[in-house]
């Protein structure tokens, strides 16, 4: 289950604008296998750099859903834009610690996708960061595969002739040139690229969407004119899946 969807985002942005300049504080709970926001009370004796949340607002929260995560906000200018040791604390009950920083609207998580962080909440501009230039950055700067520079006009991802052209489209022109082979579906793992004919573009069975699956039925993604996002991998999304490709150094 991701926690951090588009619906718990805009909760949590709401939650944090209405609480302002006081930090918000709230815990994410599953309840029939989706994520649900329940908004607490911030108990803290200095609002403004602190949090608490009351035992009552915990078991109110437990008897909603399971608790899977914490959240909070950052809200003034000479705030940790990261996570402080209080925040951490809760890490050491099983649960997830999410951070909203208001500022800079950007929201961090702690424990077991913190890594990927930097590569969350990145606004989409074709060419700089879009869904391939967002896996680029992550294969650069953490596992040393450094991809080929393309230049947009020399392959225009919206050329409408470029997806209907009979043989690939332009993500398969890209991933061949750069030592990726296919894979299974029954043995995807880390850092191995899904290759998606998003019906929201080119509905042509054509592959024109890159995600990157990080494990746990999870992948990193840059939707088409959205931020970058963790995301489900399963079910219904298997429809518009065109193949799974493992780089040549990964097997």
């Amino acid at each position: 289950m991701i926690l951090l969807n588009k619906v718990t985002r805009k909760k949590i942005k709401e939650h944090s604008e209405k609480d302002y300049p006081n930090e918000c504080c709230g815990l994410i709970v599953e309840r029939n296998r989706k994520p649900a926001v329940v908004e607490c009370l911030n108990s803290a004796n200095d609002k403004l750099n602190n949090f608490k949340i009351s035992s009552i607002d915990y078991l109110r929260a437990s008897e909603y859903g399971e608790i899977k995560a914490l959240y909070h906000s950052h809200t003034q200018e000479d705030h940790s834009d990261t996570f402080t040791p209080l925040d951490l604390l809760n890490e050491g009950h099983g649960i997830e610690v999410i951070l909203y920083l208001k500022n800079k609207n950007k929201f961090l998580i702690s424990s077991e996708h913190n890594y990927l962080n930097k590569y969350l909440e990145r606004d989409y501009k074709i060419g700089v960061t879009d869904c391939f230039t967002l896996i680029k950055d992550f294969y650069r700067e953490n596992l040393n595969i450094c991809f080929n520079d393309y230049d947009y006009d020399e392959v225009d991802f919206f050329t409408q002739s470029n997806w209907e052209d009979e043989h690939k489209s332009p993500f398969d022109y890209f991933y061949t040139r750069e030592g990726f082979s296919d894979v299974n579906y029954d043995n995807i793992k880390m850092y191995d690229l899904i290759l998606f004919n998003d019906p929201k573009r080119y509905n042509n069975g054509y592959t024109n969407h890159l995600g990157m699956y990080v494990g746990n039925s999870t992948i990193l993604h840059q939707p088409y004119n959205g931020v970058s996002e963790l995301a489900s991998f399963g079910g219904k999304h298997l429809k518009y899946v065109n193949g799974i490709i493992r780089h040549k150094s990964l097997f």
